[in-house]
């Protein structure tokens, strides 16, 4: 028996754990003292509001979960080592918040590939603009060679139509009929800034 007891004496880890259990009564008391001060606050929120705080029943809850942790460590019903060596614990509300809102980006991102990209925007609706600086490059690049074209087929004589007696063929053909210049880089540039 006395083997036993000096083998177990030897060993790092035992007295390694025993360092941490130190360290953990002394995150005990500070918690403690925290759950004090919340407890105390929200008996004035209680008094002055009529109601509790929201936001330190929801830190009370996590303080809680915590302490829990820990005396689980100390007492030797685990033997994970709680916050700063695993994650702080949160409370319910938390987690359930926390679920709620990725089920929402979810299914917004499910809306949005299912709506495809958005062709239009209002400036007051949606100040933040949805395409990328390629995509809009892209959208007035298309512009502009929307109105060349319309200018190329503008100048074009119909078919069946004929210039008016005396007149010079050539001379209808050369009016411009859209007086829009022809967009370059520099214009795509400043279309950016100002549709941002």
């Amino acid at each position: 028996m006395s083997d036993e007891f000096v083998k177990n004496l030897k060993q790092p880890s035992a007295w390694l754990r025993v360092l941490f259990m130190a360290g953990f009564v002394l995150a005990l008391y500070v918690a403690g003292v925290i759950l004090l001060v919340i407890t105390l606050a929200q008996i004035l929120f209680s008094l002055i509001t009529g109601t509790d705080n929201a936001n330190l029943r929801h830190l009370g809850s996590s303080l809680t979960n915590y302490v829990s942790q820990i005396l689980e460590f100390l007492t030797y019903n685990s033997h994970d080592k709680p916050f700063p060596f695993a994650a702080f614990p949160v409370s319910a509300h938390d987690k359930a918040t926390d679920a709620k809102a990725s089920a929402d980006a979810t299914a917004a991102d499910i809306n949005a590939e299912a709506a495809g990209p958005r062709q239009t925007r209002q400036r007051d609706a949606d100040p933040v603009p949805d395409d990328t600086a390629a995509d809009s490059a892209a959208r007035v690049m298309a512009e502009s060679a929307a109105r060349r074209a319309t200018k190329a087929t503008s100048k074009t004589p119909r078919a069946g139509a004929s210039p008016a007696a005396g007149a010079d063929p050539e001379a209808g053909a050369k009016k411009p009929t859209d007086k829009s210049p022809e967009m370059d880089v520099t214009d795509v540039i400043e279309r950016q800034v100002t549709d941002v």
